[in-house]
């Protein structure tokens, strides 16, 4: 059996993770690994120790390390080799979350269970294990369950056709997106279920995913302009997370959302930078995506919002399950470029229907339900209604969109 040429070599949900924790906080996986146990970022990059004897001591320094942080034995042994486990354990209390680190276990042992068949180029395997391990099956009950059948055919083809490994990209690619709606939205309603809410339960994932403009306007070409016709992940946690302050601070939900202004002022320092030097741009990048936020960041501007807390409001910790949502949702789902003077823009962004998250969303709720969770029944506020998609859009350039060979819903690319 042949070995895989470098673009096969490191599975593509393995890759996604890399960037997804990169993101997260800010830093390359080779320096984080650095930092975390004290070996050079150039052995890192190497690919690693190798001696034993230092991998040994990696081992008993992460077990310490672990123990320090407040995690017990138990929950540092099903962390190993269980990155999907680490993402949850590291922001989540797991006797809290009982039932997304559930979730994240089944796709630790899936990609445990597919790297060897990713790492040997092994189709047959792949394909054999795709039908074996029941995510065909799960693919084809949610896709039909939403009324997404067109996207089987390639799935279905992929599976049971394919000869080489480009041709099983579409089941690839639908297996990843698979796995993290299955993860989002377990995490969603569980972490839901923690917050001290009397609001009727229903998916925070819908406030943070990309969406399209409600204000948008059409020019007279019947196309809607490119410019503010897309709100972006980042964007829209923070706007969520601007109206949970109102609420938390003043004791009742602001009429609209804020405007750019008002979030920068709210976000403190950290965006605006210092009195006197105070400014929207480092807001206005986050928001256009041309900037990143790392957790060290979005914890700052999480505890500016949050501010004096007038009303005696419980104040919960910080929503990490959303600010991880909207990296997730960054990464999969909008495409950036950068120009001449290396500034990002989006080339496409794809938009797809609330139902194909919703499925995942209602099953988990239902357990829940069923196993005693309590939640209130009050409607939501006008601010953190989702904002409504626009018929028929078209941007003008939206034939140079990038396509994928496997994508959820009815995805508009946008650009």
């Amino acid at each position: 059996m042949s070995k895989p040429t470098d673009s096969h070599k490191v599975p593509i949900d393995i890759i996604f993770l890399q960037k997804l924790y990169e993101a997260i906080f800010g830093k390359a996986i080779a320096s984080l690994l650095a930092d975390m146990t004290g070996i050079s970022v150039r052995t890192w990059q190497d690919g690693g120790p190798k001696r034993k004897s230092v991998l040994a001591k990696i081992e008993d320094k992460s077990q310490q390390a672990g123990l320090k942080a407040g995690f017990s034995h138990d929950e540092i042994d099903a962390c190993r080799d269980s990155p999907f486990s680490v993402l949850v354990i590291n922001f989540c209390s797991s006797k809290d979350f009982q039932h997304t680190l559930k979730v994240a276990k089944k796709l630790d042992d899936r990609m445990k269970r597919f790297y060897p068949f990713h790492e040997n180029r092994d189709v047959e395997g792949f394909k054999g294990a795709f039908i074996e391990d029941g995510i065909l099956a799960e693919l084809e009950e949610w896709l039909s369950a939403v009324e997404e059948e067109k996207y089987l055919a390639s799935i279905r083809k992929a599976v049971r056709e394919a000869k080489s490994w480009d041709e099983l990209q579409p089941a690839i690619v639908w297996e990843l997106f698979l796995a993290y709606f299955q993860l989002m939205a377990c995490w969603d309603i569980e972490f839901f279920s923690t917050i001290k809410w009397d609001l009727e339960p229903q998916p925070i994932g819908d406030l943070v995913m990309p969406a399209l403009n409600p204000k948008a306007k059409k020019r007279t070409d019947g196309n809607y302009p490119s410019r503010g016709l897309l709100h972006f992940p980042m964007r829209r946690l923070l706007d969520l997370c601007y109206c949970l302050s109102i609420q938390r601070r003043k004791g009742k939900w602001p009429h609209k959302r804020g405007t750019r202004r008002q979030v920068a002022m709210a976000c403190g320092e950290v965006l605006m930078g210092k009195s006197g030097e105070a400014s929207e741009q480092p807001l206005a990048n986050i928001r256009n995506g041309a900037r990143k936020l790392n957790d060290k960041e979005f914890l700052k501007v999480w505890n500016s919002m949050m501010g004096n807390n007038k009303n005696k409001i419980e104040i919960f910790t910080p929503p990490w399950p959303w600010y991880i949502f909207a990296q997730i949702m960054t990464l999969m789902f909008v495409k950036f470029v950068k120009s001449d003077k290396s500034v990002k823009s989006a080339k496409s962004v794809i938009i797809f229907d609330p139902p194909v998250y919703r499925y995942w969303w209602d099953r988990y709720y239902d357990e829940l339900k069923g196993q005693g969770a309590c939640f209130g029944c009050a409607p939501w506020p006008e601010c953190l209604r989702p904002n409504q998609p626009l018929l028929g859009v078209k941007s003008p350039d939206s034939d140079r969109s990038s396509q994928s060979s496997g994508r959820p819903s009815s995805p508009r690319d946008s650009q």
